[in-house]
């Protein structure tokens, strides 16, 4: 008996040996990303040239999304590898207007340790093209395909400019982070060729850094409702938020939208004391302080008030009782944060003369 007692005592602690080993070099990899994502943000901010202030916002601003979108793809998959067509279709979404954008390839997934400099470097792309390319003009068309080819994926980006295109007489700054993303981070190569048509650029890019799928990946990305300014103008918005610059911005978004902020505040408890006056909807950060705030938002759910969750998780890891509430991931935008708002809102009295 207490051979088999002790045995089962060796076995156990083994196991928790194992798990706190496992926790060790899964809290090592996190410090190590998260210290390598500051890094690069470090660098962007100090190396985007700063002439003019609203440029430097937006640019930086730009960079640091496309890194967070392929964040939220790689959380999304568990950190096995971006999807390469939700990560080109998200980067380009915003010029996305009829038919004018076709994008297609294998299915793909890139590995972690790359997809946010090829994140990068397709943002440069699609920001140029937006400056001065195909997607500068409405009759502009943009197609972006990519192939397997011997040990290499190749992804070629193809515009089709109503008007013509000459080749810069310098190099900008984008011009230069696609290169050092391409072939200093990837081991790939970057060939322009300026037709008077437009650009048509090809990435080289080892096959090492990524997996062909059998199948495509069976989720497609949920449909972004329209926006209605009507909707959300003199609305009482409740807003939870923990980090004192993300609740100014996101304050500032609202306000900028003409809704009324109630808040920021910082923890759960806080926001209780606001619930006596009118709420028509609230934006929650799901962890404010290491507390949850999922009775909070029980609460709120039973008053008919409808939640907008802002997270830096992601959508499958909200409590189940709020699967049907909007998920929008962080860094998030004021055109998201409207278009979630706009979808949980119900019509105004103003709205729906206004419709």
């Amino acid at each position: 008996m207490n051979d088999e007692l002790e045995q089962r005592v060796a076995e156990r602690t083994a196991q928790l040996e194992a798990a706190i080993q496992r926790q060790e070099l899964l809290a090592r990899e996190v410090d190590h990303r998260a210290r390598n994502a500051l890094a690069v943000i470090q660098s962007i901010v100090a190396l985007t040239p700063a002439e003019d202030s609203a440029r430097f916002a937006e640019a930086v601003k730009g960079r640091i999304r496309a890194m967070a979108m392929a964040h939220n793809l790689l959380s999304e998959s568990r950190w096995r590898g971006a999807d390469l067509l939700n990560l080109v279709n998200d980067e380009l979404a915003p010029y996305a207007e009829g038919d004018r954008i076709a994008v297609s390839g294998l299915p793909v997934s890139i590995a972690p340790t790359v997809a946010q400099n090829l994140a990068l470097a397709l943002h440069e792309l699609a920001t140029n093209a937006a400056k001065y390319g195909a997607l500068s003009k409405a009759e502009g068309r943009l197609s972006v395909t990519w192939r397997a080819e011997n040990d290499e994926l190749l992804i070629e980006w193809l515009e089709q400019c109503p008007h013509d295109v000459t080749r810069p007489s310098k190099a900008g700054f984008g011009s230069k982070v696609i290169e050092v993303s391409v072939k200093g981070q990837l081991g790939g190569q970057v060939i322009r060729e300026w037709r008077p048509q437009g650009l048509r650029c090809t990435l080289r890019l080892p096959m090492t850094h990524f997996t062909l799928r059998a199948a495509p990946a069976g989720a497609s990305a949920e449909e972004r409702s329209d926006i209605d300014p009507m909707r959300i103008r003199s609305r009482n918005i409740l807003v939870v938020e923990d980090e004192p610059l993300i609740a100014m911005m996101t304050s500032r978004n609202l306000r900028d939208l003409d809704a009324v902020v109630v808040g920021p505040f910082t923890t759960p408890g806080e926001a209780r004391a606001a619930l006596s006056g009118r709420i028509d909807a609230a934006l929650l950060d799901i962890n404010v302080g290491g507390e949850f705030v999922y009775e909070l938002a029980w609460d709120l759910d039973r008053r008919g008030v409808p939640i907008v969750f802002v997270t830096g998780y992601h959508a499958g890891g909200v409590d189940p009782r709020f699967a049907g509430a909007p998920v929008l991931t962080k860094p998030v935008d004021r055109d998201d944060l409207a278009a979630a708002l706009t979808r949980v809102l119900a019509p105004t009295a103003a709205s729906r003369v206004s419709a």
